[in-house]
């Protein structure tokens, strides 16, 4: 399910029906619920007695156990579509109805799903090629990735458990507008590539071991050679 739910949602439309906002996702992470299944899913954890906010679905929505709506945490603000399954995290994105420049990374600010009648009345407009590719995915039982290309750019941009197993699923799936080397994000698997800088820059070269370490485990060989 995850492969398929981000080659939807890559390339779907969100229009908040009491605004008239519309907002075009070019990037999309998906994220596990369980603790079990991704070690980087969304903390349920209480905080002084009262509950985090939550992208889980609540009663009313406009889609049926599908809630889109914005999350505030210590980092940013951040534009989620929530499921009884997984949530995924916008991390690039376009304003449609109205000139603004393009927002990219985890914090969404020009579309605010705060207010909950908003969120519960937010549609999602989803691109019929993409569903196409997507039925693909959910009907190949041995699939292991978003698109059979490209690899190293499906992982998502995490910061910590790197020890984990799960911080290396291939969940991360770009636009079709944007889905090339010279548009996707760079994250720290791929910041190596980036052109505009000395060949032996620190960060290349830490860029350059994450990802030998993130090949390992996609194939399937967890140690290291010297």
């Amino acid at each position: 399910m995850r492969y398929d739910c981000n080659r939807i949602l890559a390339r779907s439309i969100l229009l908040d029906g009491l605004t008239g906002k519309a907002l075009l996702v070019n990037c999309v992470e998906v994220f596990g619920r369980r603790r079990t299944l991704d070690a980087h899913r969304e903390s349920f954890r209480t905080k002084n007695g009262r509950s985090t906010c939550t992208s889980i679905p609540p009663e009313g929505t406009k889609y049926k156990n599908v809630y889109p709506t914005t999350i505030t945490d210590a980092d940013s603000t951040k534009l989620v579509i929530g499921t009884k399954m997984f949530n995924a995290l916008v991390t690039s994105s376009l304003r449609l109805d109205a000139l603004f420049d393009p927002e990219i990374g985890p914090g969404t600010a020009s579309f605010d799903l705060r207010d909950s009648p908003q969120a519960k009345n937010t549609a999602i407009f989803i691109k019929e090629s993409a569903w196409k590719a997507a039925v693909e995915i959910a009907q190949n039982n041995n699939a292991a990735s978003i698109i059979p290309y490209d690899l190293i750019y499906q992982l998502r941009q995490l910061r910590t458990r790197f020890h984990q197993q799960s911080t290396y699923f291939l969940c991360r799936a770009s636009n079709e507008t944007v889905d090339n080397l010279a548009a996707r994000l760079y994250t720290i698997y791929t910041l190596a590539e980036w052109n505009n800088v000395n060949d032996n820059a620190d960060y290349r070269t830490t860029s350059k071991l994450f990802r030998t370490i993130a090949i390992n485990v996609i194939c399937g060989n967890p140690r290291l050679e010297k």
